[in-house]
């Protein structure tokens, strides 16, 4: 697949993975399968989305956002520990918090 493509005056790329890249290929491709459970609410408000721009100004807001979540979660963890039900009620496999 030599030459140039004439709609958009590039080379043509290569859709066959060499040899050497195969493990890189599916190393990406099995993270990215796995990325779809960890950030769901990323791909969720692409689905929802109805404009090109707003998927633009999620994507902005998303670092702020896991922010928040990771301040949240410092916070009911190591700050307030007795803020968790399963430490509060000292459910099975929990230490109980006095």
């Amino acid at each position: 697949m030599r030459g140039v493509n004439p709609a958009i005056g590039k080379p043509y790329g290569s859709l066959v993975v060499m040899p050497a890249g195969e493990w890189a290929f599916g190393s990406l491709a099995l993270g990215s399968a796995l990325a779809l459970f960890v950030y769901l609410h990323a791909v969720t408000g692409v689905f929802a989305a109805k404009r090109r721009d707003v998927i633009t100004r999620n994507a902005a807001m998303l670092p702020a956002y896991s922010l928040v979540l990771f301040t949240r979660t410092i916070y009911k963890e190591l700050i307030s520990p007795n803020a968790t039900p399963a430490r509060r009620h000292g459910w099975p496999g929990w230490p109980r918090c006095s």
